[in-house]
């Protein structure tokens, strides 16, 4: 994700040297393509599975918030690297023959959607299946959307604002090298993260109980 925000960014620069307003402003009607598939995309796939989460059930329940809370625990011991297992998912990645034959903001939108929606691609977090978790458990295709729409936001956000410092092959490098330094740092805040959302399930369930 962000090799590719970088690279646009680059071309706009070589594209308009005579003006250093103009490939900024480009950048930014580019990053709303690419931040809009993000959200569009997560809104698919959380729709999707909280229209379905409804069909199944009327509300959250009990089994599900404690299956939830225990994928949640699961996850995170993997995250931490406690346990290990394959995470099923599509071993793919978004093509790069759009790049050379599609207009850069319909590529920013068709990106923004596969990797907005987390399933499209390869998969490098369990806390992608406590999203479609949560959206299921929504109960509701409006608030599965909803969930989506935010985790396709967070994941557009930081390609977007890195993009512009990592616009040449050496800057891109460097950041590459830095992001796996901290790689085991990003995948143990993914793993507290998981428990916190283990804990608010598990609370979500013994309020109604205590009340």
């Amino acid at each position: 994700m962000f090799g590719v925000t970088g690279l646009h960014f680059n071309q706009l620069q070589l594209s308009g040297q005579r003006n250093n307003w103009l490939p900024r402003v480009r950048y930014l009607i580019w990053a709303f393509h690419w931040t809009a598939g993000h959200i569009l995309g997560g809104m698919i796939v959380g729709g999707v599975s909280g229209w379905v989460g409804s069909k199944i059930s009327a509300g959250p329940g009990f089994y599900g918030l404690i299956l939830l809370a225990l994928i949640c625990v699961v996850c995170a011991l993997h995250q931490f690297q406690i346990i290990n297992f394959p995470l099923p998912q599509l071993r793919r990645q978004v093509s790069r023959f759009w790049m050379q034959k599609l207009h850069w903001n319909i590529v920013a939108l068709g990106y923004g959607v596969q990797l907005g929606s987390g399933i499209a691609t390869r998969i490098k977090v369990a806390t992608t299946y406590v999203f479609i978790g949560c959206a299921f458990l929504s109960g509701t295709f409006y608030m599965g959307a909803v969930i989506g729409a935010g985790f396709g936001l967070a994941r557009a956000i930081l390609p977007v604002i890195i993009g512009p410092r990592v616009s040449s092959p050496e800057a891109s490098f460097s950041f590459a090298l830095n992001f796996n330094h901290y790689e085991k740092h990003v995948r143990n805040i993914n793993g507290a993260l998981l428990l916190l959302s283990a804990l608010f399930l598990i609370t979500l369930f013994w309020l109604p109980q205590s009340g």
